[in-house]
């Protein structure tokens, strides 16, 4: 058996990335090789759960035939997440599976269907290759700029705003406006914008 170091299970819709607008049922885990002054995880809250525990939560908060899963933190790369998407498959559901990750731990990336890869350190940092959504957080953090990810593999490629910074969302939306070009988007978190939202 897997023990987990669970913050929280919710469902809610996802705000951002490439699965923007759609209902999932989120997994954070708590811990992270890197403290990030902003991280909207509470670290404080860590519930051992083992990977049947979190299955059957999963299933009490799922409604669709088919749901998505985003594994969140923290970071849930730390974690060995075969046992926890294994006890899900015998399920009568299908589950899509997505991760956001900061990109600084190796994991089995054929588990997702989907990688949001928000990266807190420069690309030679990063382990991954390649990912669905990248997110470079605004104001932009050492080794995080736009120029210095040109080269990564992404299928979308988002300007995020940090939450909690003073005109970050309008500042973000400028440089985009003015610099993004047909590569880089807004991406908001629009469950932060809906009051008392999960």
């Amino acid at each position: 058996m897997m023990l987990y170091p669970i913050a929280e299970i919710f469902r809610s819709i996802q705000g951002e990335g490439i699965d923007v607008g759609l209902p999932a049922i989120f997994v954070r885990f708590s811990g992270c090789n890197l403290h990030c002054s902003f991280c909207d995880t509470d670290h404080t809250a860590n519930y051992s759960m083992v990977e049947s525990q979190v299955a059957d939560t999963i299933e009490r908060l799922a409604v669709e035939k088919r749901e998505l899963v985003v594994l969140t933190g923290g970071e849930p790369a730390l974690q060995d997440l075969m046992p926890l998407v294994k006890a899900l498959q015998g399920s009568s559901r299908e589950y899509r599976f997505g991760i956001e990750t900061n990109g600084t731990v190796d994991f089995n990336q054929y588990l997702f269907d989907s990688i949001s890869l928000s990266p807190k350190t420069a690309p030679e940092k990063c382990v991954l290759k390649s990912c669905h959504s990248l997110k470079l957080l605004f104001p932009f953090l050492p080794g995080c700029s736009p120029d210095e990810w040109v080269g990564f593999c992404a299928r979308h490629r988002f300007i995020q705003p940090i939450d909690g910074k003073p005109d970050s969302v309008r500042q973000a939306f400028d440089w985009v406006r003015d610099n993004g070009g047909s590569t880089w988007r807004l991406g908001l978190q629009i469950h932060k914008f809906v009051k008392g939202a999960r």
